[in-house]
């Protein structure tokens, strides 16, 4: 088989997917072991879109779909390893009503996670940062940081979790780009 025969072959495939709303480029570049491509083998599918969750199951689906043709290996595609990160959505609205300033909720969360430089501990010839924050336990604990007061306006405070949504999601611990969109 060509590599312009296997290009229409799994082309045909991947169309009968019917992706809507997903642009699915394939193509084999010319002398073995010279990489004129945007990927960085001699074999590079790029599904691009916004949704991380449709990109990696096109990603599986395109892996289980090219595990059968003959001299393939090393399949795999950018959205395998999946990490879970912390997700805070700022209610526009609400902050609004409040008259809370978002970089007053930046500033709060980030002296809650990092930690702040309170005083200095001076033993023998060493010098120790003191630093408070949240214990690391809690950190990523959105029922915990759903609770964090937050201070704004003459000495008021409000409970995060009344003006934004805390959440952790899941995210591709890598994401791979091309023409400024992610890929799978």
């Amino acid at each position: 088989m060509t590599s312009d025969q296997w290009t229409k072959y799994i082309k045909s495939k991947i169309d009968a997917l019917n992706l809507t709303g997903f642009k699915v480029r394939l193509w084999v570049s010319g002398v073995r072991g010279l990489h004129l491509t945007h990927g960085s083998d001699e074999v590079s599918i790029h599904i691009r879109g916004k949704n991380l969750d449709i990109l990696r199951k096109l990603g599986d689906q395109t892996v289980a779909l090219l595990e059968p043709v003959a001299g393939l290996k090393n399949l795999t595609h950018s959205y395998e390893e999946v990490k879970v990160e912390l997700n805070i959505r700022i209610d526009r609205q609400r902050t609004a009503e409040f008259g809370v300033d978002a970089s007053v909720i930046g500033q709060a969360l980030k002296i809650t996670l990092d930690g702040e430089i309170i005083s200095n501990y001076i033993e023998n010839d060493k010098d120790f940062d003191i630093r408070i924050r949240l214990p690391r336990a809690n950190s990523f604990n959105p029922n915990v940081l759903q609770n964090l007061m937050i201070d704004y306006k003459n000495g008021n405070a409000i409970r995060l979790g009344d003006i934004a949504k805390v959440m952790r999601a899941p995210t591709a611990s890598n994401i791979v780009r091309s023409h400024h969109q992610q890929t799978a």
